[in-house]
């Protein structure tokens, strides 16, 4: 009786040792599954951020010819007003005004980073330095379209009405152009207006104060251009880090 009850015994834990086994086997299966499909829901992620960086990245390369184009010809009605002979060169004036009408403002697209982050999926990426970089992306676009704000209010509201007050703003349609937003429209040349120019309104110490700040509102948003500009390639690059190859 004793040495069948200690077979029996022997048995029944070789039988409890087994069943353990096979579960903590399940369980590491189990577990195994899991993390793949964590890990190609990551890679897919991934692959989506990187499309839609790559795409703000065009945008803002883009914007940023916009904008230095537009600084420099603000910089060029500057020197007109130092030179006092806007009045020789009136054509000039209203060419280099219709690049400063043209500025460009930065229009992110974050479709895929709002919906990772509004859906708590960011914790997927196993990166810590991405998924702070990207939960640091909404904050530097406040903060450029602040300054972009500013830059809008300062040429409606002080340089446009002054400029139309004393200048026939028409007679820039010959060099208006939205090659920059569009390759599928022109704009409609008008004749010159019979409108003239106040020529000592417009070499006067109020205009040249009105292009000065917008120049210096204009500083702020290429700086912050060329910042976003730096920080979306290091995202892409940190992505590119960790996509399968």
């Amino acid at each position: 009786m004793e040495n069948k009850t200690g077979r029996y015994f022997k048995y029944a834990i070789g039988e409890i040792i087994l069943v353990v086994i096979g579960i903590l086997i399940a369980l590491q299966i189990n577990n195994w599954n899991e993390q793949r499909k964590l890990n190609n829901e990551e890679q897919s992620l991934l692959k989506d951020l990187n499309s839609e960086f790559k795409i703000n990245l065009e945008n803002l390369k883009n914007n940023m010819l916009i904008n230095q184009e537009n600084q420099k010809a603000v910089a060029g009605l500057l020197d007109l007003i130092q030179q006092k002979n806007m009045e020789e060169n009136t054509n000039k004036l209203d060419s280099l005004f219709m690049v400063v009408f043209s500025y460009g403002s930065f229009n992110t697209t974050s479709g895929v980073l709002n919906e990772v982050i509004n859906s708590g999926k960011l914790r997927i990426i196993k990166d810590d330095s991405l998924r702070k970089n990207l939960t640091q992306w909404p904050g530097k676009i406040d903060n450029m379209v602040e300054d972009i704000i500013i830059r809008r209010d300062q040429m409606n509201f002080q340089l446009q009405p002054f400029y139309s007050k004393h200048a026939p703003i028409k007679n820039g349609n010959k060099y208006m152009s939205f090659a920059s937003w569009s390759d599928k429209y022109e704009a409609k040349k008008m004749e010159d207006s019979n409108f003239g120019y106040n020529i000592e309104a417009l070499e006067s110490r109020e205009f040249e104060g009105h292009l000065y700040k917008y120049l210096l509102d204009q500083d702020f948003v290429i700086m912050n251009d060329i910042e976003l500009h730096n920080f979306i390639e290091l995202i892409l690059t940190q992505i590119n880090q960790n996509l399968a190859k």
